[in-house]
């Protein structure tokens, strides 16, 4: 029990003074009560407090001396949330407490009772408790025909084969299914839990066949007696199918044998909630799911009822966490259109005081009240602020919130906005809008009734080439296949309204019809030459930026909200095309490879050297992977990137010597001086009688760490040839070639196995100790071997360390040898000396650019700034290294676009756009595992300091994300509809330990660093000294608030054109975004707020107002 109590005194020492307050608070109540919401702002760590409130729980049950395990449920909207969050809540960092297989509420027909202290589940509402008309996923079907088999009624093989096919859904090959079911059935079959098959049978026997199972019926029963009940039906419908056995005819009534799965997947649902044991039911965002608590209009659906089973089980608690758990403001007009603020507080406090209406009725007392003193600002009476604090306690029985604004001295210092109403139309994109426009008055014309909005041409660039999904669309593209003719001439009139997709494939599209798109590229792009970097310079440079980064400081990624679909898949692909366009597709940096957007290629072995060649491949073509010529290793000199050397990172660690003012090449004169000593210690090795020698660059690090750490290299080196890299380098050549990596890496050991019987290295170039300190400071293997050195675990070996970072850097080495990669480090050098044009054997320069291009963006500071944000979720080595290559690998995805070959065509054909410097997010389908993967991986680029730098998202970004780490900019490509949807959005950005905390924090304390093991955590400690230890306010100070320098702030941008009607309504909503509070709980907010207004008659009156009137539900007094 010690190791528990260790990782649950853990959990409470990481959490902040005020979540530590909130975890008390909750708990307490929580335990009273039941239920109890949790509804601080975003950004604040509701889940740590999640997490605190579960060690709270797990604490009172060690010390009670409870035997009985633990059991956690965690519901939120989707899967991307389930996979972020769950993780945090899991306080014992070990996978084996979370249940992967208990994701839906069907799987507990199949769960096991653990011996394990505590368990953790996920479940979301639409994959649990919204049964879809569909037939589910596989693995459900499989669990029911594992069931049913396990009874007497399907004990016969012929009936079996026909369940087989009678649950084969949509799978197409009959032989992979049935392989699959019986797999399943051999995994599971004794999970099942006992006597549940029979209760299935019964239910099933007692359910009568409703209305629309006719054609289900008669496809089975034609000529034989009606089947009265679903067992019957089920029954006659196998045993039909094992006769006729065949997909066509499986799938030729697939609707309504749907319909007949929905209700045997509903079924086994109902009877497997009999087996659910929760003790605690964590609702994550849970307003995205209202219905589920019979908050919403109708109580009566199918997910109601389910919910309310689950939620009443005797014994479990229900903490819910949501920064908006109703409606925080509602108008006129929205109140009209039955959406109430106040009546969506009722219903949520009447289900978290269990429909106590004695409770309800004096909160009702005290509301109205308040609200009289609201309405009449009569702050003379004493009385007023005796009923604010009775209703804040009533409140606080059942819901607590806490607002960074409790640590203001600014309310508005976090924050700058960029609104003015400055879009320029021009002609082009008149000409874009009329050609769209014409183009739809012409199906309308053609009585074709189409829906077509000027927005659309005002959000995005040749809308028509993006609207694949839009009914629109699709009656445009029905009124191609009906009238070609009529269709082709109206795009021979209309060519502006679509892209020419041979401007795309020669680089040559740069005019965009569109001022909103041209905003975003200034912003995005154009701002300090951002598409010249393939990461942003770090928040404490250990030196001023050089090259590409001489200059570049408190630089930030871009983040995009948007109500179209279309837009996010927009931004992704054109940005992305337009950075390719002036690197890859500038003549001025590469007139000799004459680069097309879209040329497909494929790589070939030569049978006469051994190396494989690139045919038709797109341009650059990769330059640093590890090559073979005549069967010996040709590649060498990448190892000056791949290969971490202790001795080096002993003798030269940045970070020792900090001094953001102080150029690099001062520092490197003085390790260069230091270097030249070690040196003489390779003399040995050096043949006087051969010229001088390149293979030094890599052969001195290894025999620096053979004479001196050679205990340490030993066994590492012995085992080289097994490196996971080898595997990788196969994969990488296309399974063609396994022996590239081996080959090289056999170079090493040779040279530190039989070092001294070696007599080919020549004379040491004379640059060789300049060049040996940039590989210390700059080359990817070392820099990630001094990170792991730093956060590495006393368990961990050395093994890992140099294991870790030298597959890591292979990573790195597969990231500079992309072609918008390369072509960003060759713009590096080109613009410094021209030095890369003149060198012919570019392989062989390459990795020396490479290790310029690091050093002149600080690859140190980058990566020790990134470890630090990841630490605290990846406790090991191999953890952070995972995470560190998830935020490095972007998987370059595709969004597809149609448009016209050429402006002489009325041809339309489709083109993938590549995204990698811009992506979308929104468009991934959530619950399928390949749409989780792909949401996490953005995600996980998006909070790296590398590339995507813009990430354009619908509303599903909005809520439960983070988007912190590297982003301060926020871009509301359109408006949201309310105050708090501004909030929403840009708390993914104002969040703990984000981006603009660390540059503020930089810039304010940088200079009192000491040398420390992580000088970001010692920045922190300064910093919380400062800010909240000398000035009483709690730790939201200085994690999730700073107040800021002018220049270092979260920057609101709203694209807005002169004179619109956009220009008024954000007005508006800017006004409400502080007054709005004050009508917390009240009825018609709208006529409050302008009371407040009328009465009070300039600002200072309303701040006043404002800090008098305002609830504080919140835990922590100031």
């Amino acid at each position: 029990m010690k190791e528990w109590q260790d990782k649950i005194d853990e959990v409470f020492e990481e959490l902040k003074d005020f979540q530590k307050k909130t975890v008390e608070f909750a708990y307490e109540r929580l335990m009273q009560n039941n239920r109890y919401l949790v509804a601080d702002e975003v950004g604040l760590g509701k889940t740590k407090i999640a997490k605190g409130v579960i060690a709270k729980a797990l604490q009172e049950n060690i010390n009670r001396k409870k035997s009985k395990p633990y059991k956690v449920f965690y519901i939120c909207s989707n899967q991307a949330l389930a996979n972020q969050n769950l993780d945090d809540l899991n306080i014992f960092q070990d996978e084996r407490f979370i249940n992967p297989d208990l994701n839906r509420l069907i799987y507990l027909a199949k769960f096991k009772e653990t011996s394990r202290k505590f368990s953790l589940s996920s479940l979301t509402p639409s994959t649990s408790f919204k049964i879809t008309e569909g037939s589910g996923h596989q693995d459900e079907r499989r669990l029911i025909y594992t069931v049913l088999t396990k009874t007497e009624e399907f004990s016969d093989k012929n009936l079996q084969r026909g369940l087989k096919w009678l649950l084969i859904g949509s799978v197409s090959n009959w032989d992979e299914w049935q392989a699959r079911v019986d797999c399943y059935q051999n995994q599971y079959s004794n999970d099942i839990i006992q006597n549940l098959p029979e209760k299935y049978i019964k239910r099933l026997r007692k359910t009568t066949i409703q209305k629309g199972f006719d054609e289900c019926i008669n496809e089975v029963s034609a000529d034989e007696s009606k089947p009265t009940n679903l067992l019957e039906l089920l029954q006659l419908y196998a045993s039909k199918l094992s006769v006729k056995r065949s997909l066509d005819v499986v799938k030729k009534a697939y609707y309504y044998r749907n319909k007949l799965l929905v209700h045997l997947r509903k079924i086994l649902i109902e009877i497997s909630l009999e087996n659910l044991d929760a003790d605690l039911f964590i609702l994550d965002e849970f307003q995205r799911f209202k219905d589920l608590l019979n908050m919403g209009e109708d109580q009566n659906t199918e997910a109601a009822r389910l919910a309310k089973k689950v939620f009443s089980i005797k014994g479990s608690k229900c903490l819910m966490l949501s920064a908006t758990p109703f409606k925080p403001y509602t108008t006129q007009f929205e109140e009209l259109d039955n959406e109430n603020h106040y009546d969506e507080l009722l219903k949520l406090l009447k289900f978290l005081f269990n429909e106590d209406e004695s409770k309800i009725a004096e909160f009702e007392v005290e509301r109205k009240i308040y609200n009289s003193f609201l309405k009449n600002m009569d702050t003379s009476v004493f009385k007023t602020l005796e009923t604010k604090e009775k209703l804040e306690d009533i409140y606080k029985s059942v819901l607590c919130r806490t607002e960074k604004l409790l640590v203001s001295n600014d309310k508005n210092s976090i924050l700058c906005s960029k609104d003015e109403p400055d879009l320029v139309t021009l002609k082009i994109d008149l000409n874009n809008f009329i050609h769209t426009d014409r183009t739809f008055q012409k199906l309308i014309k053609n009585k074709i009734n189409v829906k077509y909005s000027i927005d659309y041409s005002k959000s995005v660039p040749f809308p028509l080439s993006f609207m694949d999904g839009y009914q629109s669309k699709k009656q445009l593209t029905d009124f191609k296949a009906e009238n070609l003719v009529k269709f082709n001439s109206l795009i021979r009139n209309q060519n502006n309204a679509w892209i020419r997709l041979n401007q795309i494939q020669d680089y040559k599209l740069k005019d965009y019809p569109n001022s909103k798109f041209r905003k975003l590229l200034k912003v995005g792009v154009d701002d300090n030459d951002m598409w010249k970097l393939l990461w942003l310079p770090p928040s404490i440079p250990y030196y001023p930026g050089m090259g590409v980064y001489q200059g570049k400081e408190n630089l930030s990624k871009v983040l995009i909200f948007s109500k179209w679909v279309m837009v996010p898949k927009m931004i992704a692909g054109l940005v992305s095309y337009e950075v390719e366009r002036r690197t890859i597709g500038n003549p001025n940096y590469f007139r000799d490879i004459h680069a097309k957007y879209s040329i497909k290629g494929k790589r070939i072995s030569n049978r006469d050297t051994d190396e494989l060649e690139d045919v038709g491949r797109r341009k650059p073509l990769p330059i640093l992977r590890l090559q073979r010529k005549m069967g010996k290793a040709s590649s060498m000199r990448t190892f000056t990137l791949l290969y971490p050397s202790k001795t080096l990172c002993d003798l030269f660690d940045i970070t020792n010597n900090i001094d953001s003012n102080k150029h690099y090449k001062t520092k490197r004169e003085k390790y260069v001086e230091l270097l030249k000593t070690e040196l003489q210690r390779l003399k040995n090795y050096e043949q006087s009688n051969l010229p001088v020698d390149k293979n030094w660059y890599w052969a001195a690090p290894i025999l620096l760490d053979k004479i001196s750490n050679s205990t340490y290299y030993k066994g590492w080196i012995y085992k080289l040839t097994t490196h996971p890299i080898t595997k990788k380098e196969n994969k990488r050549n296309g399974g063609k070639d396994n022996l590239a990596a081996i080959t090289h890496l056999e170079e090493i050991q040779k040279l530190y196995l039989t070092a001294e019987n070696l007599n080919q290295l020549g004379l040491m170039p004379n640059d060789l100790a300049k060049v040996l300190v940039d590989i210390a400071l700059g080359s990817p293997a070392n820099c990630l071997y001094k990170c792991f050195r730093r956060y590495h675990n006393e368990e961990e070996s050395s093994f890992e360390i140099l294991n870790k970072a030298l597959e890591l850097a292979y990573d790195f080495m597969l990231f500079f040898d992309k072609p918008e990669s390369i072509a960003a480090v060759q713009i590096n050098e080109q613009e410094k000396d021209n030095r890369f044009k003149e060198n012919k054997d570019k392989t062989d320069i390459q990795w020396n650019l490479v290790l310029r291009y690091c050093i002149d963006g600080n690859l140190q500071s980058v990566l020790d700034e990134y470890c630090h944000l990841l630490s605290s979720k990846n406790r090991t080595i191999t953890d952070l290294a995972e995470a560190i290559a998830s935020g490095l690998n972007l998987r370059t995805s595709t969004v597809k676009i149609e448009g016209i070959e050429n402006d002489h065509s009325s041809d339309l054909n489709y083109k993938l756009l590549r995204c990698h410097y811009a992506v979308s997010f929104g468009n991934q389908n959530l619950e399928t595992e390949e749409g989780k993967s792909r949401a996490s991986d953005v995600i996980s680029n998006f909070n790296s300091p590398f590339r995507p730098f813009v990430l354009a998202s619908t509303s599903l970004g909005q809520e439960g994300l983070d988007f912190h780490f590297y982003c301060r900019k926020i871009m509301h490509w359109n408006l949201p509809y309310s105050p708090v949807e501004f909030e929403q959005r840009e708390g993914r950005i104002n969040r703990y330990k984000g981006l603009v905390i660390r540059q503020n924090l930089a810039a304010k304390y940088k200079m009192e660093l000491q040398l420390t093991r992580d000088i970001w955590d010692e920045l922190f400690k300064i910093a919380e000294k400062r800010e909240s230890t000398d000035t009483g306010k709690p730790q939201i100070v200085p994690f999730w608030y700073t107040e800021s320098l002018d220049n270092i702030r979260i920057e609101r941008i709203v694209p807005l054109f002169p004179l619109s009607k956009d220009v008024i309504h954000y007005k508006e909503i800017i006004s409400l975004l502080t007054l709005y509070r004050l009508t917390f709980g009240q009825p018609r907010q709208e006529e409050l707020i302008k009371s407040f207004k009328d009465l009070a008659g300039d600002e200072e009156k309303l701040r006043d107002i404002y800090e008098r009137f305002l609830l504080n539900l919140s835990p922590i007094k100031i």
